[in-house]
């Protein structure tokens, strides 16, 4: 044959590292903020490019290309879920990094196993895609987080401004302007969306798709009722701000005293793969005496569907929703 399994290999490795490279390499690019005095992502780009729709298209992501585009038809899911983590990377980019990797880990692989071919590439693939997967869930965890902690503040100023008799608007505006992100840059789209023809139920709507945050559904919500049947805006953002941080106290406090059966939750979890670990490394026959025999494998398969259920209803007794 031409091609050996070791060149395979080597082609592979070239191709995964050229492709993680250049993912990684745009990813940075993507993610390099501009001036530190600059106080969210939407005003660094409205100040290196003056063309506000142009601004509005890429923080709205669509701007990514023919290849983006097909990829968001075939998975709309992912680039939801990439807006929500607010990285400015295009879904061609993450899925170039993620066969980068995918073809990487499948050399890796191929070199110190001796698994078949095809049930190797599906592994690489299968981890390839979940690491950044959960990269990316992480980070949409901690922005929802951070919005979330920024609300209350947000609801003051939105308050204090139709106080002084601006029109909403202006107070989103003025969010827009003041708070870093991510709801400077949130509140930002919605400012533009409505001066580009979108009424303010739309603009709001596409806010809370953007951000799916529950108390930030009830302020949606506040505005539209308020619409409809009028009434005290500013007084009933204000009470609406007054909850968000009783809730957000209640929660941080119940974070408090439930952190103890959290982590004995995390050490429970982490004891029998620790056990099973350190026996088959000091005593490696403790194992390999009984993993041919018939009833080793469904015991195994009970055991782990019974840890599993441990686990799940450990995880339901020490974590709260307020």
């Amino acid at each position: 044959m031409i091609f050996d399994t070791t060149s395979i290999v080597y082609v592979l490795l070239f191709v995964g590292t050229l492709l993680l490279v250049e993912g990684l390499y745009f990813l940075i690019v993507d993610m390099r903020s501009g001036p530190e005095q600059i106080v969210n992502q939407r005003l660094r780009m409205a100040a290196g490019d003056p063309d506000s729709r142009a601004v509005l298209r890429k923080m709205r992501r669509e701007d990514q290309g023919a290849l983006s585009q097909w990829i968001n038809n075939l998975a709309p899911p992912l680039d939801r879920l990439i807006s929500q983590a607010g990285v400015q990377i295009s879904t061609f980019r993450l899925v170039a990094l993620m066969l980068g990797l995918s073809a990487m880990l499948l050399a890796l692989l191929r070199l110190v196993t001796f698994v078949p071919l095809w049930q190797l590439a599906l592994i690489s693939l299968f981890l390839g895609i979940a690491v950044f997967i959960l990269i990316i869930y992480v980070m949409r965890h901690k922005r929802l987080k951070r919005f979330a902690e920024q609300l209350p503040d947000t609801l003051d100023i939105i308050t204090k401004s139709l106080r002084a008799g601006h029109p909403i608007s202006a107070s989103f505006n003025l969010v827009a302007q003041e708070m870093p992100d991510p709801i400077g840059s949130e509140f930002g789209i919605v400012t533009d969306e409505m001066t580009y023809g979108f009424d303010i139920d739309g603009a709001l709507a596409n806010l809370a798709i953007r951000v799916p945050q529950d108390d930030l559904k009830f302020f949606v919500v506040s505005i539209g009722v308020q619409r409809t049947t009028g009434g005290n805006l500013a007084e009933v953002l204000a009470n609406l701000s007054q909850v968000v941080r009783d809730r957000f106290r209640m929660f941080a406090k119940i974070r408090a005293i439930s952190a103890e059966g959290r982590w004995s939750g995390i050490i429970i979890s982490i004891i029998p793969f620790a056990l099973i670990g350190w026996l088959n490394f000091i005593t490696p026959s403790f194992l390999g005496a009984v993993k041919d025999d018939p009833i080793f494998m469904p015991a195994m398969i009970v055991a782990g569907v019974l840890l599993v259920i441990g686990l799940i209803t450990i995880y339901k007794m020490v974590n709260f929703r307020v």
